[in-house]
C-alpha cells in the first residue's frame, strides 16, 4: 500500500486523471489446505483510487489501504466473472478493466522500510518476453529489507528513455513524501535536480541571447511610429502596400499617416486614448493603424459586418471617442457620442498640408492596441498590448522570419484577428511590402494566381484554408519562401502535404495567444518521419526571443518532460491585462516563481500542452472551455449566455464535435421553456445580433433534459451526437443544375437529401465550404461566377438560378462558329 500511493500519484500525474485503475495480483492461497499444493491459484485483484480534492498523501493513502483491504475481502471473486459482469462488448486489443500492473513479490511492501534507500536502477530491456500490459511496476522485497524496483513496459507505447525518466519521477516522489507525507498530492515534487535545471535554464527561454535587438535604454526604439519613419527615410521609393490597383510607397504611406494623425491629435487622440478603426481589409487600413499610433492613441479594430450589438459594447467598454471608418459604415457610428472619421478619398485630413512626421506622443509603457476576443461570462474581453511589447513582436519576428527589403508578404488576416497586427507591422518595420487580400475572400485557385502574380515570398494562413490552398495547382509559387501555418492545430499530413509540393519554400507552424502580443512559439519543420501518423499534431515548437515558455501542473509546480500541464509565458511580449477587468487579469497573469527577474509576471494561457524529450512543446487541448473554428479563439461560455437570454430557452450547452466533414463545428443542445422545442430559425437570428457568424452553431438538438455529472454539471461526453437539420418538408431539387448543386453540397457538407430551399450556412457551411463549392461549379461549368455570389444565394435554387444566369450569359456572348463547335461535341450534363 505505501509503494503503490506514490505510484497512483505518478499516473495521475503522467495521465493528468484523477481516477486511476490498476491491477494487481494475489497468489490466491487464503486456505491453510493450499499452502503445499502445486497448481496456480493466482487471481487478480482491480483497484480503483480517487485522487480527486486534492488529498494529502497521508489521506490518499488512506484511501488506497481502504480500497485494498475491501478488495482483499473479495479476493476469491475470479477476475473473469468480474469481466463478464462489467465488460459489455471486449476489445481484443488491450486487457479488460486495467491497462497498467502493480506487484509485490516475497512480503507486503507495507513492510517496507522507509524511502531513504530506494533508487532507481537502471532500466534493463528483456527481450526474450513480451510485456503482459502497457506498464508494470514490480516490487521485490530483498533479505534484509531492502527493496527492489523495476518496470515492464510495451515497447509500442514507451521507449527507454520515457521509462528512466518515470523511474526517476517514482524516486523523488517517494522522497518528497518521506519528508511531507502531509502535503497536499499536487504539492509533491517529482522532478530531479537535473532535469528543472534544463527546463529553467535551457527550455524555457532558449533565444534569451536574441534579445539584443532591442536596447531597453532607447525608449523611443520601443515604439512601432518610430521603427517605422526609420524605415520610411531609409527606403522611401520602395513600394509598402500593394491593395488591388493601388500602391503606396513607404515616402506616400508615411505620409497619409502623418496627416491622419495630425488630425485624430486635433480632436483628442493621445496616450491612453482608444481610437476605434472599422475597415475592411485595404490600404487605407494600413493608413489607419500607422495614423492612429503616431497620433499616440491606442488602436482597436472593429469588423464592419459585426452584430451591432457586439459592436456597440466593444465601443462603450474601449471607450473609443474617434472611430475611422469607410463612408458607406458611418451609419453604424452616428448615433452614438464619437467622432467619425472616414478614409474615402476627399476625406477633409487629406487636405493636410504639414506632412512632416510628428514629435512622438506615447512612449513605451503606453497602451498601442486593444483587441477583442471571446469572453466566458458573455461578453468579449479587450486585451491590451503595450508599445514595448509590439515593437519587441514586430523585431522578432521580422528576425525569425528572415523577412527583408525583398520580400513581399501578403495580407489574409481579418483586421479584428491580431495576426493582422503581426503581418502589417513587422513587414514594414523591415522594408518589405505588404500585399493585402480581398476585401472579402480570395477562393483558393484564385489566391494562388494572386500569390504568383504579385510574386509573395512570405504568407501566414490558417490550416483550414492552407488545406483548401494545396486543392489548387500551387506549383506556380517557386518564389514562396515560407509557409507559415498556424493559430490552430497543424497535423503531420499537412507537412506531408507541402513536402509533395517539392516547392522549396520552407514550412513553419506558429501558437501564440492575443495575451502574449501574437505569435511566440515557433516550430520549423524540417522532415517527418515515416512513422508519423498523419492525424498526429505536430509540435507548436520553442518560445521565440523574449519570451519564456514553463509547463506547470495543477499545483503550479513545474511538470516534468512528457507530464502533461498547462503553458504558461513570460518575458517582455505579455499583455498589460484585459480591459477594466481587474479580477480577470489577477486571475490569468499571476507572479513568475521561475524567472530571475523581481516583479516578473506569467501568462496562465489554459492550453494543455507537455515538453518532448527534446524541449520542444506540443500541443494537447485545453483546460477550460475554449475552442477554436476556423482559426478563431472562441469562448463556449460566451454562445451559451448569449442563448441563455432567450426567452424560449431555458438551459443549453454548447460544444465542439466534428462534423461529417472532418472540421470543428460548433453544436448547441437546448432545452426549451415549457417542454416546448425553440425554433431553430429564431435562435440563428438571435445570436446573428449578438455575436459573429463564427460563433453561430451550425448543429442544434433539443433535447428534454441535459445530461448532468454526480456533481449536477451538464455532462458533456454524455450528449448525444448531432448533426444538421434537414426539413423533412423541404421540396426536392427539379431541374439538372439543381440536382448537380445539390450533389455539390452533399459531397462539401458530409449530408444527404439537401432540399430546394434549404440554407447552405444553416446546414453547416461556412467560407472556406463555401470555396470547395465555388471550385467544383468553376469546374463543371467553365463560367466566372464571383465567390461573393455564393455568400448572396444560400439555397441550392437561388445558387442554380445564379449559375444558370451565369451559364446563359457566356452562351449569349458566343459567336456563330463556337456555337457549332460545342453543337458537334458529345452531349453533356446541360
Amino acid at each position: 500500500m505505501t509503494l503503490l500511493a506514490p505510484f497512483l500519484v505518478l499516473l495521475s500525474r503522467y495521465t493528468g486523471a484523477v481516477d486511476t485503475v490498476v491491477g494487481t495480483p494475489l497468489a490466491g492461497r487464503t486456505r491453510p489446505e493450499t499452502e503445499n499444493v502445486l497448481g496456480f491459484f493466482t487471481n487478480t485483484l482491480v483497484l480503483r483510487t480517487d485522487l480527486a480534492q486534492d488529498p494529502s498523501f497521508t489521506e490518499l493513502l488512506g484511501r488506497v489501504r481502504r480500497t485494498v483491504l475491501d478488495a482483499y475481502a473479495h479476493q476469491e471473486l475470479p477476475f473473469e466473472r468480474l469481466v463478464e459482469e462489467l465488460v459489455q462488448r471486449r476489445d481484443l486489443s488491450r486487457n479488460p478493466l486495467f491497462q497498467i500492473m502493480f506487484e509485490v513479490s516475497d512480503g507486503d511492501a507495507t513492510q517496507a522500510p522507509g524511502f531513504g534507500d530506494v533508487a532507481a536502477e537502471r532500466v534493463v530491456e528483456m527481450p526474450w518476453h513480451t510485456a503482459k500490459f502497457d506498464l508494470t511496476l514490480s516490487v521485490e522485497q530483498r533479505p534484509g529489507g531492502d527493496l527492489r524496483c523495476w518496470f515492464e513496459y510495451a515497447t509500442d507505447l514507451f521507449d527507454e528513455a520515457t521509462i528512466e525518466r518515470m523511474a526517476g519521477h517514482y524516486v523523488r516522489l517517494l522522497e518528497d513524501i518521506a519528508d511531507r507525507p502531509g502535503a497536499p498530492v499536487s504539492a509533491l515534487d517529482m522532478i530531479t535536480d537535473g532535469e528543472r535545471g534544463v527546463l529553467v535554464d535551457r527550455w524555457a527561454d532558449p533565444q534569451a541571447g536574441r534579445l539584443d535587438l532591442l536596447d531597453p535604454s532607447d525608449r523611443r526604439h520601443l515604439c512601432v511610429p518610430a521603427l517605422f519613419e526609420e524605415q520610411a527615410g531609409r527606403t522611401p521609393d520602395a513600394v509598402a502596400v500593394v491593395a488591388g490597383g493601388r500602391r503606396l510607397t513607404y515616402a506616400e504611406l508615411n505620409r497619409d499617416a502623418n496627416r491622419l494623425a495630425r488630425h485624430l491629435r486635433s480632436l483628442g487622440a493621445g496616450p491612453e486614448t482608444v481610437v476605434g478603426v472599422c475597415l475592411e481589409r485595404s490600404a487605407d487600413a494600413v493608413v489607419a493603424l500607422l495614423g492612429v499610433l503616431k497620433s499616440g492613441a491606442a488602436y482597436v479594430p472593429f469588423d464592419p459586418d459585426g452584430p451591432a450589438e457586439r459592436l456597440g459594447y466593444m465601443l462603450a467598454d474601449a471607450g473609443a471617442g474617434i472611430v475611422v471608418t469607410q463612408e458607406r459604415f458611418r451609419g453604424r457610428f452616428e448615433a452614438g457620442a464619437h467622432r467619425v472619421v472616414t478614409v474615402d478619398p476627399g476625406a477633409a485630413w487629406r487636405g493636410e498640408a504639414e506632412t512632416g512626421d510628428l514629435p512622438a506622443a506615447a512612449g513605451p509603457d503606453n497602451l498601442a492596441y486593444l483587441i477583442y476576443t471571446s469572453g466566458s461570462t458573455g461578453r468579449p474581453k479587450g486585451v491590451m498590448i503595450e508599445h514595448r511589447s509590439y515593437a519587441h513582436h514586430c523585431q522578432v519576428i521580422a528576425d525569425a522570419y528572415g523577412i527583408g527589403p525583398d520580400d513581399r508578404v501578403v495580407l489574409l488576416s481579418a483586421l479584428t484577428f491580431d495576426v493582422a497586427m503581426d503581418q502589417i507591422a513587422a513587414t514594414l518595420l523591415a522594408g518589405a511590402t505588404i500585399v493585402v487580400g480581398d476585401p472579402l475572400f480570395w477562393a483558393p485557385a484564385e489566391l494562388a494566381a494572386r500569390l504568383i502574380e504579385h510574386r509573395v515570398t512570405i504568407m501566414e494562413i490558417t490550416p483550414a484554408y492552407y488545406r483548401e490552398l494545396l486543392e489548387s495547382d500551387v506549383g506556380g509559387l517557386t518564389g514562396l519562401r515560407l509557409m507559415n501555418v498556424g493559430s490552430d492545430v497543424v497535423t503531420v499530413s499537412d507537412a506531408r502535404k507541402w513536402a509533395r509540393t517539392g516547392l522549396p519554400g520552407r514550412f513553419l507552424c506558429n501558437y501564440g495567444p492575443t495575451e502574449a502580443t501574437v505569435t511566440c512559439v515557433l516550430h520549423p519543420v524540417a522532415g517527418i518521419g515515416p512513422g508519423e501518423r498523419d492525424e498526429a499534431a505536430l509540435p507548436i515548437g520553442r518560445p521565440v526571443a523574449g519570451t519564456a515558455a514553463y509547463v506547470v501542473d495543477s499545483g503550479f509546480r513545474l511538470a516534468p518532460v512528457g507530464v502533461p500541464g498547462e503553458l504558461c509565458l513570460a518575458g517582455v511580449r505579455l499583455a498589460r491585462g484585459y480591459h477594466r477587468r481587474a479580477e480577470l487579469t489577477a486571475d490569468r497573469f499571476v507572479p513568475d516563481p521561475f524567472g530571475a527577474e523581481p516583479g516578473g509576471r506569467l501568462y496562465r494561457t489554459g492550453d494543455l500542452v507537455r515538453r518532448l524529450p527534446d524541449g520542444t512543446i506540443e500541443f494537447l487541448g485545453r483546460i477550460d472551455q475554449q475552442v477554436k473554428i476556423r482559426g478563431f479563439r472562441i469562448e463556449l461560455g460566451e454562445i451559451e449566455a448569449a442563448l441563455a437570454g432567450h426567452p424560449a430557452v431555458r438551459s443549453v450547452a454548447v460544444v465542439s464535435r466534428p462534423s461529417p466533414a472532418g472540421d470543428p463545428q460548433l453544436v448547441a443542445y437546448l432545452v426549451g421553456q415549457d417542454g416546448r422545442a425553440p425554433d431553430v430559425g429564431d435562435l440563428r437570428s438571435h445570436l446573428r445580433e449578438l455575436l459573429p457568424d463564427y460563433m453561430v452553431p451550425a448543429y442544434w438538438v433539443t433535447l428534454a433534459e441535459l445530461p448532468l455529472t454526480v456533481s449536477k454539471k451538464v455532462d458533456r461526453k454524455a450528449l448525444p451526437p448531432a448533426g444538421p437539420q434537414l426539413a423533412a418538408s423541404a421540396a426536392p431539387p427539379r431541374t439538372p443544375v439543381e440536382k448537380h448543386i445539390a450533389e455539390i453540397w452533399s459531397a462539401v457538407l458530409g449530408i444527404d437529401d439537401i432540399g430546394l430551399g434549404q440554407d447552405f450556412f444553416a446546414l453547416g457551411g461556412h467560407s472556406l465550404r463555401a470555396t470547395r463549392v465555388h471550385t467544383r461549379i468553376q469546374e463543371a461549368y467553365a463560367i466566372e461566377l464571383p465567390l461573393r455570389r455564393l455568400f448572396e444565394a444560400t439555397t441550392v435554387e437561388d445558387l442554380a438560378q445564379a449559375v444558370s444566369d451565369e451559364v446563359e450569359a457566356a452562351v449569349a456572348a458566343l459567336s456563330d462558329e463556337d456555337v457549332a463547335a460545342l453543337l458537334e461535341q458529345p452531349e453533356g450534363d446541360l
